[in-house]
């Protein structure tokens, strides 16, 4: 009984182990589309969302705004 249990927890953990891979997402620079004295990071995610689609995401990189998206 205690060996099935381990080989249980073992096939369950490497499951979960296996599924963060899969969810797993690359993400494509698209460039800076704006330089501007204060970057606001949901108004960079917005315009990038604006020009990219819904799924992309923009980060503040000193004062520009960059743009990324899955590949």
């Amino acid at each position: 009984m205690k060996c099935s249990t381990i080989f249980l927890l073992f096939l369950v953990a490497f499951f979960i182990a296996g599924n963060e891979e899969v969810t797993a997402q690359r993400y494509c620079d698209k460039g800076i589309i704006k330089t501007s004295p204060q970057c606001l990071r949901d108004e960079c995610t917005s315009e990038c969302q604006q020009q990219f689609g819904k799924d992309a995401h923009g980060l503040c990189d000193s004062n520009s705004c960059r743009c990324f998206q899955p590949c």
